[in-house]
């Protein structure tokens, strides 16, 4: 059901302003006046009572109405797991104005949210915009009876909040969920059911749970512009028309599983990942052509990409594997100015792992012993940085980094690393001990210098250069 009271009147002037991706609005980020009014309407907007939202007219063109006749929800059931932290779909997309109120049976965990719709990018501070600034809202769960309304609409999920007595060790990446040794029943009851009232049945496909049958019947009956389609590690947000053209759901969800767990396992992480990754494409994301996070987001055309499991299969995705790669990317190895260096050394083993392919094939037109040239020329280009590592790969395998990775889990394995001179130091000194070579003077001739310490203590190991034959770097 609709907003109920009257909209105040500025609402119209907002919705007549609200941009789309064929009616773009420009805000220069100097421009202060424009910047100041949307500001404000935007904080209003969100402040509005659930009975004064009604549908926006851009919500049509993105993300999408719901098909006219699709009966809405009453009492509708979920179960939300208590053990899974993070967002959980509940099987419903809310018309945009549609109001939505929830009960929940028992008490409800502090932190506990629910939100309507998964475009949760702000793109309030770039300067064009191709649809409203902030399309994907929330609110707390602080009581037992709970109301949103959204008027762009979006499929609903429980974001649950980490159970307290979960535990575990958290590690920094950039922009992953890796926490290690938690106790993954920890949440006692485990469950929690809520009742729903407004929204329409969404599609949603789970691995192993649901029959061909029963998805082909889900993508004939909705009327829903959206959907899910979920692994055990990793789940899809994504348009109708893009989920009816996937041939091979379960493939699919198992080719990407896969992808998850060699990203896991690559990066040395032990136990098993406790909760999925996802992705989300949008028609405007908040930085780059790709970006990592919960969920890693893309744009609209990447969702077309993210099905494609022939191409994925032969080619796999360079794009898809670098975000991954920053979700799985510890910051303690990671060099000053070499985030987007070290994550595509994470890429570079998916693209082996998923493809076949080797470093030399994964990326059509790079040249390693080019780039290694224009490195030790003093060079500090990523792909000319990220070739530093191929003669590695070449003569120790990627197992040397994934053994190397895992001495930074230890208790203690990344105390003390703050600053770039100890990452180096260590780096070079732990590598060098997994592969059983001194690599200070290697690691030296890409301008990662260790320490006159390190180096003496490595120089009990035989020296370490790539053979001949291999591509090296230029020495001045």
């Amino acid at each position: 059901m609709a907003g109920t009271k009257e909209t105040p009147a500025w609402v119209a002037d907002l919705e007549a302003a609200t941009p789309t991706e064929a009616h773009k609005l420009s805000i220069p980020k100097d421009d202060s006046e424009a910047r100041a009014k949307w500001s404000k309407w935007v904080k209003d907007y969100a402040a509005l009572p659930p009975d004064e939202v009604r549908a926006n007219p851009a919500a049509s063109v993105f993300p999408g109405d719901v098909k006219p006749g699709t009966p809405h929800a009453k009492n509708f059931r979920y179960a939300v797991d208590l053990n899974m932290p993070r967002w959980q779909f509940t099987g419903l997309y809310a018309a945009p104005g549609e109001k939505i109120d929830l009960t929940f049976a028992g008490p409800v965990p502090k932190g506990m949210k629910v939100r309507v719709g998964c475009h949760t990018d702000s793109i309030m501070h770039t300067e064009k915009w191709s649809r409203y600034p902030s399309i994907s809202w929330s609110v707390n769960v602080d009581k037992q009876v709970v109301e949103i309304a959204n008027p762009f609409g979006g499929l609903v999920y429980i974001d649950v909040p980490r159970d307290k007595e979960r535990g575990g060790v958290n590690m920094p990446t950039y922009g992953g969920y890796i926490w290690l040794d938690e106790k993954v029943n920890s949440a006692h009851p485990a469950t929690l059911d809520v009742s729903i009232n407004g929204g329409v049945q969404a599609p949603v496909y789970h691995i192993g749970k649901t029959t061909p049958a029963q998805w082909a019947a889900q993508l004939a009956a909705t009327g829903a512009p959206w959907g899910e389609m979920a692994g055990k590690r990793f789940i899809f947000s994504l348009p109708i028309d893009t989920l009816r053209g996937v041939k091979d759901p379960e493939g699919l969800m198992r080719y990407w599983d896969k992808v998850l767990d060699e990203a896991w396992k690559f990066g040395g992480w032990r136990g098993e990942r406790t909760v999925p990754e996802r992705f989300v494409p949008d028609r405007q994301i908040s930085a780059g052509f790709l970006h990592s996070g919960y969920p890693f987001m893309g744009q609209y055309l990447h969702a077309k990409e993210v099905v494609d499991l022939d191409t994925l299969k032969t080619k796999g995705n360079w794009g898809f594997f670098h975000e991954l790669g920053h979700n799985h990317e510890g910051q303690a190895y990671t060099f000053d100015g070499y985030v987007e260096v070290v994550v595509n050394l994470h890429t570079l083993y998916l693209m082996k792992a998923m493809c076949g392919l080797s470093p030399h094939q994964a990326r059509p037109g790079w040249d390693v012993s080019s780039e290694l040239k224009k490195l030790g020329d003093g060079s500090t280009d990523n792909f000319a940085r990220l070739a530093l590592y191929v003669p590695l790969i070449d003569t120790f395998g990627f197992d040397s980094f994934t053994k190397t990775f895992q001495t930074y889990w230890v208790k203690d394995g990344s105390r003390g690393l703050d600053n770039n001179e100890a990452k180096v130091n260590a780096f070079v000194e732990r590598y060098s001990e997994t592969v059983g070579r001194n690599c200070a003077d290697y690691f030296a001739s890409v301008n990662l210098k260790c320490s006159p310490a390190i180096a003496a203590k490595l120089s009990k190991l035989p020296k370490f250069m790539p053979p001949a034959g291999q591509p090296t770097p230029a020495t001045n």
